[in-house]
């Protein structure tokens, strides 16, 4: 009966050898997506950055556009308005 536990006391030896590396592989995993979750964070950060960057951009650009369209359409008035009246002559 002793060499049965004392066989059974050599395999849970072999046993927790296993859940340890087990572990240890655990631990790394972890550390790695740590380190993977950071990075993306930060990508993700730049992404949200340069985004509202552009954002701000195109609404500057759709004011400059809308102040130059009402410009353009006042263009025509502008020039009558500002013309010489000529005389008219007669042929």
């Amino acid at each position: 009966m002793d060499a049965r536990f004392v066989k059974m006391d050599a395999r849970f030896v072999t046993i927790d050898a296993q859940f340890a590396k087990i572990n240890t592989r655990f631990d790394e995993l972890s550390a790695q997506l740590r380190t993977d979750i950071e990075s993306v964070r930060s990508d993700v950060k730049l992404v949200a950055e340069a985004f509202g960057a552009q954002d701000k951009r195109n609404r500057r650009n759709d004011a400059d556009h809308r102040r130059f369209k009402t410009q353009r359409e006042d263009h025509g008035v502008r020039i009558l308005a500002l013309e010489p009246k000529r005389p008219k002559t007669s042929a």
